[in-house]
């Protein structure tokens, strides 16, 4: 029954889910600047994961956490990208261009897993880019939201057992971006970028 109710509400939300996603308070402007995506690019690893959190999206009243979005950094080539599950769907964009297009950013390393992990887990998410955008928060891999595609990834090559909390979104084990920042298996290796 609580499944059926999930889908029911998440049905009713989805066009307002989609909406909400590229609606925004006109003439913000960014706060992190050219030296903080410069420092964030310098001391960022592949492995990390990135928070952040945008001022004015009108799409912060669904998550009421202060970190609203996270990304994988993954180095291919000696280049920093960061792959993200964003409406519309998973891509791959610069890490400093994707700090600038953010107003707070932090940079948090999984301290659970093993050299070979760390540089493992993040490639898993590379055949994932150009899939669809998880509106409706379903477990499974055919489309992700950008916690999940984390969860996934590392769970693939750490195991079953999660090593951080989940919570229950009416009745699912999910997870958010703030998740991964209360976790004491997620080390803070930068100051917010933003402040």
């Amino acid at each position: 029954m609580q499944e059926l109710l999930r889908k029911v509400i998440l049905s009713i939300l989805y066009p307002l889910t989609i909406l909400l996603g590229y609606m925004k308070v006109p003439f913000l402007k960014r706060r992190t600047t050219e030296a903080d995506a410069s420092t964030v690019l310098r001391i960022a690893r592949h492995g990390d994961i990135v928070l952040s959190h945008n001022r004015g999206e009108l799409s912060n009243l669904l998550i009421l956490d202060f970190w609203k979005h996270v990304a994988v950094v993954i180095e291919l080539g000696g280049v920093k990208f960061v792959i993200e599950a964003i409406n519309p769907l998973v891509r791959v964009v610069p890490l400093d261009w994707w700090v600038l297009h953010h107003d707070y950013v932090q940079i948090l390393h999984p301290n659970f897993l093993t050299p070979q992990q760390t540089e493992a887990w993040p490639l898993l998410t590379l055949p994932l880019i150009g899939r669809e955008y998880d509106y409706m928060f379903e477990p499974g891999n055919k489309a992700f939201y950008c916690a999940e595609i984390i969860t996934w990834a590392i769970m693939k090559v750490y195991g079953d057992d999660c090593p951080w909390t989940h919570r229950k979104t009416l009745g699912v084990d999910t997870t958010l971006p703030q998740d991964f920042a209360n976790s004491s298996k997620f080390v803070p290796v930068s100051k917010i970028f933003g402040r």
